[in-house]
């Protein structure tokens, strides 16, 4: 997902790859790193490009180049670019809608309210970020999972600004620009997950798969089916999280972007990777309503 720091607040998609590459990212360091990253065609039963999709990562380090040749013609031929949120410097509105969703009055400090078997690698996290041990009261737990987030993508040296998100909306500006989501519309599909959700959400910062290196490679890649492979073995445990992290929200995105695709427009589809392979992926929903998704040169 792609909501932007605005003040304490950042949200990544924790329980999928984004944030544990994103961590990864920053101990790059040190001289430029090239990257490779995916680019899919989109043709129609005729063969003509009708499209083509993009997998992001949200958040950068500034060293990792990742514009390679074939994206740059990408970016100069697409008729618009669909991102996942456009309006990303809109700190007003998201601080606004975590106002309004992520506060209960009432609520314990987080610590007191997690089961106790969660307490030490809470703490443990806590000390990583330099949170204080009684915070996040009066809020929920979905809210405090992004919070911790963000502190440690904060603590990992990662920057949202030098993200491939805002790099592309740079790239197409004075053309057209479309959202699949606001990000009010994206905090309220956290806050209308279940309590379980929202605790599978925060163990997933302590959860995340072991092999980062794996992932940070995968990425700068392409390798596509790692990346798919990850996805679902860090979504596999929780169902509910899976279909609304994930699955919803594709067939949403699908139901926006196909209009775009047989109209004409040529869309540069750039949304997070993690939302590409797989049986509930947009490669595999677009392909069942007919169209072409071939890795792109």
């Amino acid at each position: 997902m792609t909501i932007p720091a605005t003040g304490r607040w950042r949200a990544w998609l924790c329980a999928l790859l984004l944030c544990t590459l994103s961590s990864t990212l920053a101990a790059c360091g040190g001289p430029r790193v090239e990257a490779d990253p995916a680019l899919w065609r989109i043709e129609d039963e005729a063969g003509r490009t009708a499209g083509w999709l993009f997998g992001t990562v949200h958040a950068l380090p500034s060293g990792v180049d990742w514009r390679r040749e074939g994206l740059n013609r990408v970016i100069a031929d697409a008729g618009m670019l669909v991102v996942e949120v456009r309006a990303l410097d809109d700190t007003a509105a998201i601080a606004g809608a975590m106002a309004a969703l992520g506060r209960t009055e009432g609520l314990p400090p987080l610590s007191r309210r997690i089961p106790a078997q969660d307490r030490p690698a809470l703490a443990a996290l806590y000390d990583r970020a330099d949170i204080e041990p009684g915070a996040f009261r009066d809020v929920e737990t979905w809210a405090a999972a992004l919070s911790v987030s963000s502190a440690l993508s904060r603590e990992a040296g990662n920057d949202s600004g030098a993200g491939t998100d805002r790099a592309l909306l740079e790239a197409f500006d004075g053309r057209p620009v479309a959202g699949l989501e606001t990000a009010g519309e994206q905090l309220a599909i956290f806050d209308r997950l279940d309590e379980d959700a929202q605790l599978a959400l925060l163990r997933s910062m302590w959860e995340a798969p072991e092999d980062d290196g794996a992932m940070l490679d995968a990425w700068m890649r392409g390798d596509a089916a790692m990346l798919t492979r990850i996805l679902e073995q860090g979504l596999a445990a929780n169902p509910d999280l899976r279909a609304a992290l994930l699955v919803n929200r594709n067939r949403r995105w699908i139901a926006q972007i196909e209009p775009l695709l047989s109209d004409g427009r040529r869309p540069l589809i750039a949304v997070g990777a993690g939302h590409m392979g797989g049986a509930d992926g947009l490669i595999a929903m677009l392909r069942a309503r007919g169209w072409r998704v071939v890795r792109a040169d």
